[in-house]
């Protein structure tokens, strides 16, 4: 699920070492061209970016990132550990399709799975990896850019495509419930080609942001026309609108950790759903989580241990 809010700025660290030597380009296109711009190495001693797809993107300056992008962003990127994260929850999920099937409810509607679209269907490593490379935090100008100029630069993420295969075999139909644009949705429908979609009816499937990142409407819209049997995403706000970080501003360390506990009190009470018809991919890069480190996330963590010497 493609965040819709400003990133953090409650935490920063230098990543100079990635970026020696480089000056920030616009992102922005001349009318009527895609971005094409120059890029170097990320890292000069080894001569490759994190991620391939971002080649045709900007260099960046010395510059400070959010904390915990870079490794967040490499984990996603290049741990095996994350791939088989992903792999698993597909494959269990695959598992589950034939009972799924069996469980009609008897309406004569058709049956569906509902999938969110970024890091869960398709990895926007290219645009993560942009944002590190430029220093900068998330910013809607940038991945708005992203959604319109660079379809070709995403790709699976682990497990979905052949997940996505299994069940249209077995006739479920595939809705795509997304927070990207709605008035770019001819850039996710170039992105889903990319992929490898066929386009034949996606558009009628695809169910994009018009005002609000608030998904239930349209997943209500959705159980109108189908069984939904199945839901993914990468954010808990994927499944219910419970799970919503709603803290007003100003808010103090004690509102965001009663927000904290209230989630997962409800992770407790939705416990059934899990694995059954909610299958929930990782995201340390960001979500709703992400809402709450502000203005201090150190209280918020475990009491740090005591290394003195007794």
């Amino acid at each position: 699920m493609r965040r819709n809010l400003q990133a953090m700025g409650w935490m920063t660290v230098s990543v100079a070492a990635f970026f020696l030597g480089r000056t920030v380009q616009p992102l922005a296109p001349a009318v009527g061209q895609p971005l094409t711009l120059p890029v170097q190495p990320l890292n000069p001693a080894v001569g490759q970016p994190l991620n391939p797809a971002l080649q045709p993107l900007t260099p960046a300056g010395q510059a400070l990132t959010p904390a915990g992008q870079v490794g967040a962003n490499f984990y996603m990127q290049t741990a095996a550990e994350y791939r088989a994260c992903c792999l698993q929850t597909y494959r269990l999920a695959t598992e589950k399709l034939d009972a799924a099937r069996k469980a009609d409810d008897g309406s004569g509607k058709p049956m569906a799975i509902v999938m969110d679209l970024d890091e869960t269907v398709v990895d926007n490593g290219a645009f993560q990896s942009y944002l590190l490379a430029n220093g900068k935090g998330y910013a809607q100008a940038d991945w708005d850019r992203y959604e319109q100029f660079r379809p070709q630069d995403v790709a699976w993420v682990p497990g979905a495509k052949a997940f996505i295969a299994a069940a249209e075999a077995k006739g479920f139909t595939m809705i795509y419930l997304s927070n990207r644009q709605e008035k770019f949705i001819d850039g996710t429908v170039a992105a889903l080609k990319h992929l490898g979609m066929a386009e034949a009816g996606l558009k009628e499937r695809l169910f994009l942001s018009t005002t609000t990142s608030n998904k239930e409407p349209r997943r209500m819209a959705i159980r109108e026309k189908y069984q939904v049997k199945m839901l993914f995403g990468d954010n808990l706000r994927d499944f219910s609108e419970d799970y919503r970080a709603n803290v007003a501003m100003p808010r103090s360390v004690d509102d965001n950790r009663k927000v904290m506990q209230a989630r997962k009190a409800q992770v407790d009470a939705d416990a059934t759903h899990l694995g059954v018809d909610w299958w929930i991919l990782p995201n340390p890069a960001y979500g709703e989580w992400e809402k709450l480190g502000t203005p201090n996330v150190l209280p918020l963590l475990h009491p740090a241990t005591k290394l003195s010497m007794p």
